[in-house]
């Protein structure tokens, strides 16, 4: 990444992390992730802990994640972290 600014490399990573959490999705049972990464949405309240756990879902089989869809859905409803998906929106 030799050549990219800080911004243009912080940019690279996030699209990195984005497409490493869609790959977990893809290869790793909801029943191995679910618990994890809600907790971690609802631990660290951050905007970049959504679009992990929205990238997770992408790559997730649709099927699978039906029995937790419920839980996700908690989460996410959540007051706090509403706010966080409304701010990041400005």
């Amino acid at each position: 990444m030799s050549g990219l600014t800080f911004i243009e490399q912080t940019f690279v990573s996030f699209v990195q992390m984005v497409k490493s959490a869609e790959l977990i999705g893809y290869f790793v049972s909801p029943d191995v992730w679910v618990k994890m990464v809600l907790e971690s949405v609802k631990t660290s309240q951050s905007f970049n802990t959504l679009m992990i756990l929205a990238a997770v879902i992408r790559g997730s089989e649709r099927g699978a994640l039906r029995p937790y869809l419920e839980d996700i859905v908690n989460v996410i409803s959540d007051p706090a972290i509403r706010t966080l998906a409304d701010v990041s929106e400005i």
